[in-house]
């Protein structure tokens, strides 16, 4: 069997390696469509959500942070307590 050089977008490729690209084209189109309609499908349906449950979603983020900012303290405090205190300073001589 022989293969064929094949110059696309002046890359030098063989035949195999064209009909690969051939084939999965397909699936990045396919993927890059889903994300599309995906993205669509959110920016339509996420403000109109926000606007029937918005003070639902606000009190349940604002619980959210307040435990994250809970946990961050705690965790920062942790942190800070095993950073020496002093730090040596150089001596002139």
């Amino acid at each position: 069997m022989y293969t064929y050089i094949v110059a696309v977008h002046s890359q030098i490729i063989t035949t195999t390696e064209y009909s690969l690209l051939k084939k999965y084209k397909f699936v990045y189109i396919h993927i890059s469509f889903s994300l599309m309609m995906t993205g669509t499908l959110l920016m339509i349906t996420i403000p109109a959500l926000y606007q029937k449950y918005g003070g639902y979603v606000d009190k349940c983020c604002g619980v959210i942070n307040r435990q994250l900012s809970r946990h961050y303290r705690i965790v920062d405090e942790n942190v800070f307590n095993r950073l020496p205190r002093n730090i040596p300073k150089d001596k002139e001589s």
